[in-house]
């Protein structure tokens, strides 16, 4: 891995990585400062041991190979597939079905609102629907089983530079992408008003397009990835 890239394309590379999955991060402080600096074994054990922890609570990862299960899924799978399924079947209504279909259901629907969220994905979100919800989380989980050695190196590159291909060939841009991760969030939550935890991961994204030093200003979307990915499985899947 180390040999195909010059030393200033592999740091240029982490730097996309970074800003394709800092997002993730539920703080209303670290984001940024994990975008300009990758996760390092002996400042984050003070930095982040509670939270890479609350990470690992949120998935149920409780050793590298529930790790590398949930990374396959989201590549995979991941909460996009809910969202196709209720986006594929409110886009077979006429828009003033949809509205009254909408508007017949009471909020106390267990359905509701990600209904209301998928029917907004028809009218704002490009066919990858939240796909980018799904790869920022594929590429984070990557960076922190690389940092607990549950991944190797190889591997967690391997499958950022693998998520980072599929994040160029769903969306045009960096808006895109960033307004797909955000609604992949409200869905995942399940919630039609805005959480305190989206309301940051919003205001970070803020940050990331208006902050003069951001290095998102930096990259391209389009970004040359350098070298084919095509040793990456996209359909394998992990034994239980």
């Amino acid at each position: 891995m180390n040999k195909t890239y010059t030393w200033k394309q592999r740091k240029t590379l982490e730097s996309y990585f970074r800003c394709l999955s800092s997002v993730c991060i539920e703080s209303n402080t670290l984001p940024f400062y994990f975008t300009n600096y990758e996760f390092t074994m002996i400042r984050d054990r003070f930095i982040g041991k509670r939270f890479f922890k609350k990470v690992r609570k949120k998935w149920n990862i409780q050793n590298a190979q529930d790790l590398k299960n949930q990374i396959y899924w989201f590549l995979n799978e991941g909460v996009r597939q809910e969202f196709d399924k209720y986006r594929h079947h409110l886009s077979a209504l006429s828009e003033a079905t949809r509205t009254e279909y909408l508007a017949s259901l009471s909020e106390e629907h267990p359905d509701y609102a990600k209904l209301y969220l998928a029917n907004q994905g028809i009218h704002t979100l490009p066919p990858a629907g939240i796909m980018a919800f799904d790869l920022a989380w594929c590429i984070y989980l990557c960076r922190i089983g690389r940092l607990f050695h549950d991944l190797t190196k190889e591997e967690a590159w391997n499958l950022m530079m693998y998520a980072a291909k599929l994040a160029q060939q769903s969306y045009g841009n960096w808006n895109e992408y960033m307004n797909a991760f955000l609604l992949g969030r409200r869905f995942e939550e399940s919630k039609i008003t805005i959480s305190s935890r989206t309301r940051d991961a919003r205001s970070y994204i803020v940050t990331l397009f208006s902050e003069p030093k951001s290095p998102l200003l930096k990259l391209e979307w389009n970004h040359p990835l350098f070298a084919s990915i095509d040793i990456v499985n996209h359909n394998q899947r992990l034994p239980h």
